[in-house]
């Protein structure tokens, strides 16, 4: 169908060639532990720069991250259109990745793909999303810097869009305590329905749909007038 195919055309605007990464990034202070970065089918064509982000991060709050060639999807798209197969597949490729390797933990980027590899992963290591990792290592004299203020040279107006997955693993708290720590900003929380309406593949099968659900989120932000507007999915992301 036409609005299929415009969608599919839209969201290949957001892709580039696939990124390469190191299989190890040493930790750049003093070691505290090592974690494996899961990647993801879309992180490194969608977002590269969020990978290279999360790698800065952790290796600077003492982690090595390594970042295993041979992983892949994490089979949320599968499991959600009820290709219980195909995402076991996915489960079965991963766990032989990424179990026993003396991981402190496997680390995600994306909310959708933590969810899953909680409920479906059957991971023997720990899964926890890099905000949360970040959050738990500030240092306490970063922690006690002071805060931005309301209307006192405020700069930036960022709009903060948390995903239904998120929601589920419990990790706003994360969120907010990083964002809260940046200087001259309003932080400004956007909900709409509750949920950006993209649900997986529902915004590529289902655009017209998905536009409705998103329709009092995208008013709220029009009203808001946000300089950035954050979100820790990748389809929420390339939703809005």
């Amino acid at each position: 169908p036409d609005g299929v195919n415009k969608r599919l055309l839209a969201l290949a605007g957001h892709s580039s060639n696939a990124e390469r990464f190191a299989t190890l990034y040493p930790a750049q202070c003093e070691p505290v532990g090592s974690v494996a970065l899961f990647t993801g089918c879309q992180g490194p064509t969608t977002e590269p720069s969020v990978l290279n982000a999360a790698i800065e991060c952790l290796t600077r709050c003492g982690y090595a991250v390594h970042v295993p060639e041979k992983q892949g999807c994490c089979g949320a798209i599968y499991q959600h259109a009820g290709f219980a197969e195909a995402a076991g597949v996915c489960r079965d490729s991963n766990r032989a990745v990424f179990d026993h390797s003396g991981y402190s933990a496997v680390v995600t980027v994306s909310s959708g793909c933590s969810l899953q590899l909680h409920e479906n992963g059957g991971l023997d290591v720990a899964v926890r999303e890099v905000i949360d990792v970040i959050a738990s290592h500030l240092t306490m004299e970063y922690s006690n810097q002071p805060q931005a203020v309301a209307g006192e040279n405020v700069e930036r107006r960022v709009g903060v869009m948390i995903p239904c997955t998120q929601k589920k693993l419990g990790g706003e708290k994360a969120v907010y305590q990083l964002l809260e720590q940046l200087p001259d900003c309003k932080i400004v929380g956007l909900y709409g329905l509750g949920c950006c309406g993209a649900g997986g593949l529902n915004m590529v099968l289902f655009p017209r749909e998905a536009e409705q659900i998103a329709a009092p989120l995208l008013e709220e932000i029009r009203e808001a007038q946000p300089d950035v507007i954050v979100t820790s999915n990748v389809g929420c992301a390339m939703q809005l």
